[in-house]
């Protein structure tokens, strides 16, 4: 009987084996594509979307924020994460202010108004959460929280190891990097085509 490839193989676009439907990038996809419309439609009902919903989730948990920390736990563009912090300091929900520590650091908080609304967005959110989670164990859920922290660390890594690379094969440094040799030859000849 032929052994069936692993499922390491089969989420791999340069497998042989590679099915779309075994590949977590596409299973998350899907997801988050799924989450992303029904998270409209409730947020829309509360008067509010996705990228105010983020912001103020971060203000009220994390402020004083800085704009820019907000648009990279968000992962959000500055210029959008700007724009957004924008509309909702107009409507009375953050007040912006200046870093006492650093006068170049815009700094956003909550208003009470902006925690009222929090409160409403929290519970449209509560329930799109509690229908994709239906059956699904806090124990999986904690797993799930793990592997995406490592997935998304490990995509970090390799775009500043990327970055890094990039400038070194640019300046034709022979600076090691914890790039790999293969990505670092790929790289190198990027930078010498453009």
């Amino acid at each position: 009987m032929p052994r069936t490839p692993d499922a390491r193989r089969q989420a791999d676009p340069a497998s042989a084996h590679f099915k779309i439907e075994n590949s977590p990038f596409f299973l998350m996809n899907r997801t988050i594509s799924t989450y992303a419309l029904r998270m409209e439609e409730a947020l829309r009902g509360v008067g509010a979307d996705i990228p105010r919903w983020r912001v103020l989730v971060l203000a009220t948990e994390r402020g004083p924020i800085s704009v820019s920390a907000i648009a990279d736990l968000a992962v959000i563009r500055l210029s959008t994460a700007t724009k957004v912090i924008q509309r909702l300091e107009r409507d009375g929900l953050l007040t912006l202010h200046r870093s006492r520590r650093d006068a170049r650091v815009t700094e956003v908080r909550i208003t009470a108004q902006g925690r009222i609304v929090t409160r409403l967005v929290r519970g449209a959110a509560s329930d799109i959460y509690q229908q994709a989670f239906s059956g699904v164990s806090a124990g999986d859920i904690r797993k799930l929280n793990r592997l995406l922290q490592r997935m998304f660390a490990n995509m970090a890594e390799a775009r500043s190891g990327a970055r890094h690379s990039a400038a070194d094969a640019a300046r034709g440094s022979s600076v090691k990097t914890p790039v790999n040799s293969q990505r670092r030859r790929r790289v190198r000849s990027q930078a010498q085509q453009q």
